[in-house]
């Protein structure tokens, strides 16, 4: 199964989430093909992606995710702001502005503790953020882009971080489907 380690978002930042991707539907909405939006109860800040493990890894994974989460204290997470990656921008993306340290040191010591037992080997640069869209087309992503950057200070809201999350990402038709494996509280 593929798993995940992120950050959920509680009911108001989704709703925040919805109503950006409304006026973002409407804006560009001869682009509907292209544009893949991730439904906002899906939003989360990927901490660590694992990729493929078995059941018995998962119990290994859940081992080593206790101690983490309880030498974490609760944080204030703060999402402000649109960017886009890549030039025609191929993902659209909430920023963190608040609690960005707390997330990349909760990276760091997830992925270490995964690679030492030989459960991670992500190379990638890890950058904090809420994916919000996918998009297929280059046209139809310069056109976000450039509304995007317009919106560059958008409030999604502000919420308390007090769990993180092992997920299981199915891949299916119409996008991924995330199944919550396990909860981790922090700070217990």
């Amino acid at each position: 199964m593929r798993t995940f380690v992120a950050v959920s978002f509680d009911s108001k930042i989704q709703d925040n989430i919805r109503d950006f991707q409304s006026k973002m539907k409407l804006e560009t909405s001869r682009f509907k093909k292209d544009i893949n939006w991730v439904f906002p109860d899906e939003c989360h800040s990927t901490l660590a992606f694992i990729g493929e493990v078995n059941e018995a890894d998962v119990k290994k994974i859940t081992n080593l995710l206790i101690p983490i989460a309880e030498q974490t204290n609760p944080f204030r997470l703060k999402i402000e702001g649109v960017r886009a990656f890549g030039r025609s921008a191929r993902v659209i993306w909430a920023a963190i502005k608040d609690g960005r340290e707390q997330i990349e040191l909760l990276n760091k010591q997830i992925t270490s503790a995964l690679s030492e037992n030989g459960l991670y080997t992500e190379k990638k640069r890890f950058s904090p953020h809420i994916t919000l869209a996918r998009i297929k087309d280059a046209k139809a992503g310069k056109f976000v882009k450039d509304i995007a950057v317009t919106l560059g200070r958008y409030p999604f809201g502000v919420m308390a971080v007090r769990s993180i999350g092992l997920y299981q990402s199915e891949l299916g038709k119409y996008g991924a489907k995330y199944t919550l494996l396990e909860e981790f509280s922090l700070g217990e």
